[in-house]
């Protein structure tokens, strides 16, 4: 039995210092070295401004709620675009809270519904939002969370099921934005 409660000991301390070797999480989040390439390995691409900073990001088809994690050790992301990011769910959305920088995002052919742009509205620096929703249901209750990003300039709302309605509520709001809504996709 003491052998029990030292084994219990030790586990409890691996789980706590969390070397992230096993799944489990880290101290630290990832340099921005290991971001990237754990990014390029879900065939990332990045676009670089002075001195080689990475200020946006393009993730496709192979992006998933965890490959988002990652985004937060680029402190200088200004652009993200989600294209084709059918693994990435409402909760993976969460992963963009603290990208605080981000001045466009474009959330093109996701499955994300209106409970995902709850995780927008703290994005107070973004100007431009293109939102290409596919096979979703993403419709009125989501653009309430918009209300809030005072220097949009531009939002594209394609393929979605928002009403008119809900569009000019949303424009009386945010009346320096341009706002497009697209309803048939392309053939």
């Amino acid at each position: 039995m003491k052998h029990l409660g030292l084994l219990l000991v030790l586990l409890a301390g691996a789980v706590a210092r969390g070397d992230g070797k096993d799944g489990g999480p880290r101290d630290a989040p990832p340099s921005e070295k290991e971001a990237l390439a754990a990014l390029e390995k879900v065939d990332a691409r990045f676009e670089r401004g002075a001195r080689g900073v990475v200020t946006g990001a393009i993730l496709g088809s192979k992006t998933t709620d965890d490959t988002l994690l990652y985004l937060a050790s680029l402190p200088h992301l200004q652009t993200l675009r989600l294209q084709c990011a059918l693994k990435v769910t409402d909760n993976g959305l969460a992963r963009l809270e603290g990208l605080t920088g981000l001045q466009r995002l474009w959330l093109g052919y996701t499955n994300i519904t209106d409970a995902a742009l709850v995780h927008l509205k703290n994005l107070t620096n973004l100007e431009e939002l293109h939102i290409g929703v596919y096979r979703s249901e993403f419709s009125d209750p989501g653009l309430a969370y918009l209300k809030g990003l005072k220097k949009l300039k531009s939002l594209a709302l394609n393929y979605t099921k928002v009403s008119d309605q809900a569009v000019q509520d949303l424009q009386q709001s945010l009346p320096d934005c341009k706002i497009t809504l697209r309803r048939t996709p392309p053939k």
